[in-house]
């Protein structure tokens, strides 16, 4: 029997295997997630695909029918990637320059919370040059929904409102909250993660440093805390210039510097 392909998320990763159906006419849907973030595989969807005669395979996404393979996302050391499996399965070997750099990327999520550029960091490590680098992150970014004009922006701001002291890299007037976007980008200037983001709608991020992170969320009206970044709104310029000095202060003494 033949395999059935539910797409759940995005990535590179995601992408590939899409291509690699394509190529082979495998049927497959790509799912989307809904306005929160969530998403799921109708059992609806899954009986019409048995009854076709096909082997349901989820990718990305947990399915509590034993009648489905399920593919996880990425864990080092605890499952090949599903780009892998899929590869094997359909008899489709990766042996591109291409495929070994999305295939190293996908493997290296599991690197990344949100916002880390840790990824593109070990992809240094391997190897892999700039071009590259900037060619499967923008992909990426491209299949999250982050739209062309959401990067322009992006270049605009550092082009026209991007500073840097003490190694706090500050973007502003973002006019949109798809901080990645920025966040690649700057990767380049500093490798050691240490940068605010402060948008026009009054909303900031700050990436980098735990300590500062958890620091911010004593002293300003912090929204979303996680580990090294947290995310909040500022009520005026007044207020934005307070959250620049403190934490130009507390970057004084971090080393921002380091190699990749």
């Amino acid at each position: 029997m033949n395999n059935y392909y539910f797409i759940v998320g995005g990535s590179a990763a995601w992408a590939e295997i899409v291509r690699i159906l394509q190529e082979k006419k495998i049927p497959f849907a790509w799912m989307k997630s809904d306005t929160e973030g969530a998403v799921s595989v109708p059992y609806e969807k899954i009986d019409e695909v048995i009854a076709a005669g096909f082997v349901p395979v989820v990718i990305g996404a947990e399915c509590g029918r034993s009648d489905v393979k399920v593919l996880k996302k990425y864990r080092h050391h605890v499952n090949a990637s599903p780009l892998e499996i899929v590869s094997v399965w359909e008899h489709a070997p990766l042996a591109t320059r291409w495929q070994e750099l999305v295939l190293a990327h996908d493997e290296d999520c599991f690197n990344e919370f949100d916002y880390s550029t840790e990824i593109m960091r070990e992809l240094c490590r391997r190897g892999f040059s700039r071009d590259e680098i900037d060619k499967v992150r923008a992909l990426d970014r491209e299949i999250r929904g982050i739209t062309g004009a959401e990067e322009a922006a992006a270049d605009e701001c550092l082009q026209k409102h991007f500073t840097q002291s003490k190694g706090l890299l500050v973007v502003a007037n973002l006019p949109h909250s798809r901080y990645r976007a920025v966040l690649d980008r700057v990767f380049w200037l500093q490798p050691m993660q240490n940068v605010l983001v402060l948008t026009t709608a009054g909303e900031f991020l700050y990436a980098g440093f735990a300590d500062i992170a958890m620091d911010l969320q004593r002293n300003f009206r912090i929204q979303y805390l996680h580990y090294c970044w947290a995310e909040g709104h500022y009520a005026d310029m007044a207020e934005q210039a307070r959250i620049i000095r403190y934490l130009v202060k507390a970057s004084k003494i971090k080393k921002t510097d380091g190699i990749i």
